[in-house]
């Protein structure tokens, strides 16, 4: 719910630094008025242009001559509003020339009074425009697809394809091998998916990636009884299934009970999707109620009544008001209110089903929801504050946790909470989670139930004692909404959709699980680590197109290890690794650094010494060790005079499966 003006708006001017203000509305609508972008021409600072949404068809282009003392409407035109975009920009070049950035780019060459859409092969959603100071035809512009330039003042432009600035709102991972496969549904860009890693040395390509979903793209997941077919949702619960063999796509969204549209089916701007571990076909979908389907979406039954409040926002106050139906901007471009956004199956416990609503009401289903036990309230938590993501624990069939956000009303509390009942009675977990840091998602390790991670609006946090203490994830993660996480189990990684920067993947995690005050008070310690695939990359090959090549995840076995801070400036530390023999394979340096660190073992046996009067080549390495068991010890000191801290940790190396 929104309203964008009222009695109150307008346009203000301070002539003394902001102390004082004053109202000036000389030639501006009469009537209520609602967003207002505005714009100075730096080259005559009289010269101020204002695009007004009012009341009505009262709005429209205005120009003052005179700081505002007076103003003449130009046009009607007054942008699409679209509530988080609509400046407008002046041109610092060419005269009587205005720019406005909407769902097009628009341009008016004539102080306003008429427009024309620019740039017709460019994305659409456009949110910033950067002039150039020494070169008029030169510009930026920032849009849903990313980042454009021009040479020649807008006629052409180029989209620059190397920049990850995808905002995912949903992501999730499969089991494919020999590489899982990452798909996730982002702002205006549809739902795409991609590989891991790749067999390619050069990296994982743009063209790796492949478009599954079209529209604003939300939930995505991998059917896991059939890898050849991917569950696609855009905005407000349009879902789809393709079978990537065939390209085949069938829409599949539930079409609701007959009446009125109430009762037809409510859905939101992100429709969650769930697909049951419990049995092949099985999937559940959540507009206002449950649905499930057991053939793949091909039908559908309502497995509940109405699970949210069902709120009229039209009898709701707004600023303490409820405004009549032609206010100002009221609800314009808002999603449907009183609406599922999060739902869980306990994978523990088949029909154990939980769900969440816009609306702040929390509902239990423990017999595949033919019964419903709904929770008013929970004790600390404001009134209707909006469930962003439950999730059934994988390790106690009585344990859920939730996460929520306040943020629509000014709240920026983070809010993460666990249930030990089932949802019936919860404790808040938040800890020491940074106050202005409200939460979106959070997930819980398969092997230790105290890890927990929380995506945050400004990054990702961990805990590894069930939310008394987090700490924040570095390692190269921006500080940035972190909106969705999934758990690749099989790998251990952990996979983030970022709002505003694409995908990042946490390599092998496992670390975490044996982080505690004991070991990292020793002088050093060396975590234990996932099995180590051995395989061939391919040669180089470069993007088949676009210039965006990312990283493939180290080669070999990731070792994670602490340094006390009063050691690292001593004697260097190093890891022995030997074969099952004790045999002596390699030893990695270790810089002098304090705290968790990482090394990557290439797998790789030391270099050979040359024989005395020979000359190595570029590049020597030594041999790829054979599959087997390998012993990595943290320690000081060379072969005869090595000593160890901590535990040995095994490291297998293991063929790839395929």
């Amino acid at each position: 719910m929104t309203i964008a003006g009222g009695p109150e708006a307008g346009i203000f001017r301070s002539t003394d630094a902001g102390t004082s203000w004053e109202r000036i509305e000389n030639g501006l609508p009469g009537v209520e008025k609602g967003r207002i972008a505005l714009g100075v021409d730096a080259r005559n600072p009289d010269r101020i242009y204002a695009m007004v949404v009012a009341r009505g068809d009262a709005g429209g282009f205005f120009l003052s001559d005179n700081t505002g003392d007076s103003w003449a409407r130009m046009s009607d035109y007054s942008g699409g509003d679209p509530q988080y975009y609509g400046e407008i920009f002046v041109d610092p070049h060419r005269p009587d020339t205005v720019w406005n950035i909407e769902v097009p780019i628009m341009r008016s060459t004539d102080k306003g009074a008429t427009w024309e859409r620019m740039a017709f092969d460019m994305h659409v959603d456009n949110h910033e425009i950067v002039f150039d100071a020494t070169d008029p035809a030169h510009m930026w512009i920032g849009n849903d697809g990313g980042l454009y330039e021009t040479y020649d003042a807008g006629d052409t432009w180029r989209h620059f394809t190397n920049l990850p600035l995808s905002q995912f709102y949903r992501i999730n991972a499969d089991d494919s091998r020999p590489f899982y496969r990452v798909c996730g549904g982002a702002q205006d860009n549809g739902t795409i998916c991609g590989p891991s890693r790749t067999l390619n040395s050069a990296g994982i390509r743009t063209s790796d990636w492949y478009r599954v979903g079209g529209g604003d793209g939300f939930q995505a997941y991998f059917d896991p009884y059939d890898t050849e077919t991917v569950y696609a949702q855009s905005q407000n619960g349009a879902l789809t299934r393709l079978n990537l063999n065939t390209g085949q796509r069938i829409g599949i969204r539930p079409t609701g009970d007959q009446g009125d549209a109430q009762e037809r089916g409510r859905w939101h701007w992100d429709s969650p999707l769930l697909i049951s571990k419990h049995s092949p076909g099985r999937i559940y979908y959540g507009g206002h109620r449950l649905y499930r389907s057991d053939d793949r979406g091909d039908n559908w039954v309502p497995v509940s009544g109405d699970l949210t409040r069902n709120l009229d926002r039209r009898e709701l106050p707004i600023m303490g008001k409820v405004w009549d139906e032609d206010a100002v901007g009221l609800h314009l471009y808002t999603t449907t209110m009183s609406v599922i956004t999060t739902l869980d199956e306990s994978s523990l416990v088949e029909g154990l089903l939980y769900t969440g609503s816009d609306d702040g009401l929390f509902q239990v289903s423990e017999d595949g929801g033919n019964n419903w036990t709904r929770l008013e309230s929970i004790p600390g938590l404001p009134e209707n504050t909006y469930v962003t993501d439950v999730f059934a624990s994988v390790r106690n069939s009585d344990v859920v946790f939730a996460t929520f956000n306040n943020w629509q009303n000014g709240d920026f509390l983070p809010w993460v909470m666990r249930s030990d009942d089932r949802g019936h009675n919860w404790v808040n977990i938040t800890g020491d989670l940074p106050k202005r840091s409200g939460t979106w998602s959070v997930v819980q390790d398969h092997a230790a139930g105290d890890l927990l991670f929380v995506g945050t609006e400004f990054g990702v946090y961990f805990t590894v004692d069930g939310g008394d203490h987090w700490t924040e994830l570095r390692g190269g993660i921006p500080k940035i909404q972190a909106r969705d996480l999934h758990i690749q189990r099989q790998w251990n990684d952990l996979v983030v959709g970022t709002f505003g920067r694409g995908v990042y993947i946490l390599d092998d995690y496992s670390a975490l699980r044996h982080v505690n005050e004991d070991r990292l008070s020793g002088p050093a310690w060396l975590f234990p680590l996932r099995p180590a695939p051995v395989f061939a990359e391919l040669n180089q090959m470069r993007p088949v197109w676009g210039d965006q090549t990312a990283a493939n995840p180290p080669f070999g076995a990731v070792l994670t290890y602490h340094i006390n801070e009063t050691e690292s400036a001593q004697q260097d530390f190093v890891i022995m690794i030997t074969d099952a023999n004790g045999d002596h394979v390699r030893t990695l340096d270790l810089p002098n650094a304090s705290g968790l660190q990482r090394v990557t073992w290439n797998l790789r046996r030391a270099v050979a010494e040359l024989p005395a009067g020979t000359r190595g080549g570029r590049g020597r390495q030594g041999t790829l060790v054979g599959t087997g068991s390998y012993t990595a010890t943290i320690g000081r000191g060379e072969a005869d005079t090595f000593i160890g801290y901590g535990e040995p940790q095994t490291i297998l190396v293991v063929p790839l499966q395929r």
